[in-house]
């Protein structure tokens, strides 16, 4: 369908090929969403013919070093890196979310992976190393939640 963006845009998330706010009027970001979701400092969408893409903030997805900077921003829509793509297999991705400094990724199956720059530890890799690579976090999530530096997922084990 036809995505609307709109807000402060600091990292070029709104996705009209500029970091300028844009308070007043909505932007046509695509008209080739089928769903939208909030990623750490960008927006992920998937797309009708079922491929992903984001804009905004890369270091909310990889960390910060393994995004070559911390301030690493896709102002159009653009596809995930490699150090995605190599352990999410975008076709068995079901929904992403994120809050500051974390992103997490479900899979179909209930998998769930978490990624970012982990600054307080939120991804539970008992650490706050950066993670450039979704890391597993649990294999039967059926719910999951991100939001500024924590994470939580619910399972039925």
């Amino acid at each position: 369908g036809r995505l609307f963006t709109q807000g402060d845009n600091v990292f070029g998330e709104i996705a009209d090929g500029t970091r300028t706010a844009k308070y007043s009027t909505f932007h046509l970001a695509s008209t080739t969403a089928a769903d939208v979701f909030p990623a750490d400092r960008c927006f992920v969408i998937k797309l009708q013919s079922g491929g992903w893409q984001y804009a905004g903030l890369l270091a909310g997805l990889v960390g910060s070093t393994a995004a070559g900077g911390a301030d690493v921003c896709m102002t159009t829509w653009t596809s995930f890196p490699s150090s995605i793509t190599s352990i999410i297999t975008l076709a068995n991705l079901k929904e992403v979310k994120g809050g500051y400094n974390n992103t997490l990724w479900l899979m179909n199956s209930g998998v769930l992976y978490g990624s970012g720059q982990n600054t307080v530890g939120s991804l539970g890799a008992s650490n706050t190393n950066q993670i450039p690579s979704p890391r597993q976090i649990t294999s039967v999530a059926l719910a999951f939640d991100a939001g500024y530096n924590q994470c939580s997922y619910l399972n039925n084990v």
